[in-house]
């Protein structure tokens, strides 16, 4: 029985027809009971949706304890598709997309039950409750909703029950403020059936033309540019969307390569602004967003829909990075800092984190992804509490100036007794690797510092502290580090340096300060200043000590200009 009474509608009242091809086509026939047929349409998706447009009727959640009454937002007069578009295969940009430079969104998928199962196991409590603070603790002003086309949702015919839970999802967001970008087709692959395809979009989108709550709608997460068949689809698609969805904005997300970006260009897919995924190292953000913006170009806006990093305790990402709750939070709030300072620089909309929480330990998940990093790329923890990264978005989204700092003065130290942030190089296999701790004896300023003791070097490398900075570097500019050090029974050469690297992270050099005085000495402000090497996007400050020193190094109050 479940989207019985869709299926009747869509088929009685659907303004869309079969042909003798068996493709579906727009009707635009202007017949005497064209009103009528309208106003009957609207009534029978109250009764059969709980959809209230004008109405204002409530929508109700499926019986669960708690529930949750819902009253959905009249929606703006339904006046059909435009044929011009929905049968064009490349229209130009048509839509206002200026709003889209002032989004905050983050993506959300409660934490007890991800992807498909959000609308398996609906409920609406925690969705307005995750939803509140969306909008008031990470003052986001739109909210990512993925939605399937599998059976879990409903295809090629959506359960009546599933798009209730949409319409409450769009409601909610509305009640808090919050607009939606609507992702669909999650997890689709069948390219093939357009007639399937049309007729789960229908069904979906139909109720929403012009809806104010849409801030945009994504076709497909990250669309393989690759797949012949789903760029033919796409080109398909996105206009027939078009025509179901009025002045909405639409896009279509690729993932974080930027070959795929520039082949949804060159391909000329008819999206109305781009949308791309970073996860890649922070410290290639500012670089990568402005070759995004050449492949481009300036005719349509760019939006990172998704980043993020995941805080669980053996992120292969950063192996040097220590491996507990403390550094890995420290990380993530860092990566967020990075990422958003880039995207203020060059320009763009400010990124949408992945993702709203982690997920439970007994969570509903794709899977294989419980006690992955997949697990673990939320603002906030399982238990509702947030992570450093949480505090930090909220602020950023709130309009704070985004802070540069990178535990410059070692007072955040970790339960291994390193500080957060700073990674630790070495390698004991390679022949170079030290004792590596915070000292709360011992400072230049504040209550820490760090220290490095019983010290040795290879061919390979030199042991040290590291970090990237906030700040991007360009080629070809003057950049400053400075650090204090002091030592005793030093016998190798402490000092601070850079170390350069291209878009590819291939190393492109060093440059060092003078070394620190050997045997035992005060506190010395050492300083380095060097040019960028030709195509230099990152660098890296490193706190090191070469040489074999059975003594003790220690570094406080680094700065970075």
């Amino acid at each position: 029985m479940k989207g019985e009474f869709t299926t009747f509608w869509l088929i009685f009242w659907n303004p869309y027809n079969r042909n003798t091809d068996n493709k579906l086509t727009v009707n635009l026939q202007e017949d005497k009971d064209l009103m009528k047929r309208w106003s009957w349409m609207i009534v029978l998706m109250v009764l059969n949706l709980g959809v209230a447009f004008n109405l204002n009727l409530p929508v109700l959640a499926q019986s669960k304890t708690p529930t949750l009454t819902v009253s959905t937002v009249a929606a703006p007069a339904r006046l059909g598709p435009h044929s011009v578009y929905a049968n064009s295969a490349a229209p130009g940009l048509w839509r206002n997309v200026a709003a889209i430079s002032a989004l905050r969104g983050v993506n959300y998928y409660p934490s007890a039950n991800g992807w498909y199962y959000m609308w398996t196991n609906w409920n609406a409590v925690t969705v307005n409750h995750d939803f509140a603070k969306i909008s008031s603790v990470l003052h986001a002003n739109y909210v990512r909703i993925i939605v399937p086309a599998d059976t879990n949702f409903g295809y090629p015919t959506p359960y009546a029950t599933a798009l209730n839970e949409l319409a409450q999802v769009i409601t909610l967001a509305h009640n808090h403020n919050l607009k939606v970008d609507l992702t669909l087709f999650d997890l689709f692959s069948n390219y093939s059936d357009l007639a399937g395809s049309k007729q789960w979009l229908t069904a979906v989108l139909y109720p929403y033309w012009n809806n104010p709550g849409i801030a945009f709608i994504d076709l497909q997460n990250e669309l393989d540019n690759a797949n012949p068949a789903a760029v033919s689809w796409a080109r398909t698609m996105l206009p027939y969307a078009r025509a179901l969805s009025g002045n909405i904005p639409l896009t279509i997300s690729v993932s974080n390569s930027m070959p795929s970006l520039a082949a949804q260009v060159s391909q000329q897919v008819p999206v109305d602004f781009y949308e791309f995924h970073f996860y890649l190292n922070p410290a290639l953000a500012y670089a990568t967003f402005q070759q995004a913006l050449r492949i481009i170009g300036t005719a349509k806006p760019l939006l990172i829909g998704e980043t993020g990093y995941s805080t669980i305790t053996t992120n292969t990402f950063s192996a040097d990075v220590s491996q507990t709750q403390i550094s890995q939070e420290a990380e993530q709030d860092q990566y967020i800092r990075t990422v958003e300072y880039a995207a203020r620089q060059a320009g763009l909309p400010l990124a949408s984190p992945w993702n709203y929480s982690d997920f439970a330990d007994n969570a509903n998940v794709l899977p294989g992804y419980l006690g992955t990093d997949q697990q673990y790329f939320g603002l906030y923890r399982a238990d509702a509490t947030l992570k450093p990264a949480a505090l930090t978005t909220g602020r950023i989204f709130h309009g704070t100036a985004i802070g540069l700092a990178f535990n410059n003065g070692f007072e955040n130290c970790d339960t291994l007794n390193v500080p957060t942030l700073w990674r630790v190089y070495q390698s004991t296999t390679q022949g170079f690797s030290g004792t590596f701790a915070c000292d709360s004896a011992i400072s230049h300023a504040g209550s820490r510092s760090v220290s490095i003791s019983n010290s040795t070097t290879s061919s390979s490398g030199a042991p040290g502290f590291y970090l990237s900075p906030i700040q991007y570097i360009v080629a070809h500019q003057s950049y400053t580090a400075t650090v204090w050090a002091r030592g005793t029974d030093i016998t190798g050469n402490p000092h601070i340096s850079f170390s350069w690297y291209d878009k590819n992270q291939v190393y492109l050099g060093k440059s060092a300060s003078s070394d620190l005085a050997q045997g035992t000495s005060n506190w010395t402000r050492l300083s380095v200043t060097a040019t960028s090497p030709a195509n230099a996007v990152s660098v890296e400050i490193h706190l090191e000590v070469t040489g074999t020193n059975p003594g003790t190094a220690w570094f406080d109050d680094v700065t970075f200009k």
